[in-house]
């Protein structure tokens, strides 16, 4: 099931910027649940999985508008539940590759997520 619907990850990605608020929380649900396989991995970062190893991201400037993407989405602090399933999706992607966590670290908004730590809703 997961690579059905991993293979169709750039369809559930445009869905990220529809008008309703419900189906952009759906499309970001969809790909935080996979977060941890190789899809959504080449989706954030560009690079390839091979047996659980990260390879080369040659193409890791391509796919940084999606990690910048998906930052921006978590701090979202006006829509707590598209905020919160991004942070989640963020979460468990940067649990499992290290990549990420780099990346991240290197985006200018990272102060803004260390920030995030201080915000009242307590649900983020």
């Amino acid at each position: 099931c997961q690579d059905k619907i991993g293979k169709q990850l750039n369809k559930i990605h445009y869905q990220i910027f529809s008008d309703h608020l419900m189906v952009r929380q759906a499309a970001i649900e969809c790909i935080s649940n996979l977060a941890c396989t190789k899809y959504v991995y080449s989706y954030i970062t560009g690079g390839e999985l091979d047996n659980g190893i990260a390879g080369p991201t040659e193409q890791r400037q391509d796919y940084a508008d999606n990690l910048k993407l998906w930052c921006a989405l978590a701090l979202d602090v006006e829509n707590v539940n598209i905020s919160r399933a991004s942070l989640g999706g963020l979460a468990m992607c940067t649990s499992v590759f290290e990549d990420v966590c780099v990346e991240i670290s290197k985006l200018d908004s990272f102060d803004e997520f260390i920030d995030l730590g201080h915000y009242s809703h307590l649900e983020l």
